[in-house]
């Protein structure tokens, strides 16, 4: 499916570590999310995260997204996507959930660009 719900962006800098990770956050809206990031010019995909680790509230079935992409090639604002990966979902119209952004170990400012 891999279907974008949402896009952020957030400025690195060439050389950064970027840390993205997400979670469910009820049991009642429980998806099967993966998580894209894309370069500064927003078609070269740089990491694709799926099935890393057990959600705090786990849809009917697969893992939540959590992964590091190393050493950024470019200094300017990179996009991340939140997927709906497969319709393996409590309710696959109603996806909520925690976005977790780092630049090293700082939390990343985020933009919301689209809600689709």
């Amino acid at each position: 499916n891999n279907n974008a719900i949402d896009s952020y962006r957030t400025f690195v800098r060439a050389g950064d570590d970027l840390h993205v990770r997400v979670d469910t956050v009820a049991t009642g809206t429980a998806s099967d999310l993966c998580v894209r990031v894309y370069d500064t010019d927003g078609t070269t995909m740089l990491g694709s995260f799926d099935d890393n680790f057990d959600c705090t509230f786990p849809p009917p079935s697969f893992r939540c997204p959590d992964g590091t992409i190393t050493d950024v090639p470019n200094t300017g604002f990179v996009t991340v996507r939140v997927n709906q990966c497969s319709t393996n979902c409590v309710d696959a119209s109603n996806n909520e959930y925690e976005l977790t952004v780092e630049r090293g170990t700082t939390p990343a400012v985020l933009m919301a660009v689209q809600d689709l």
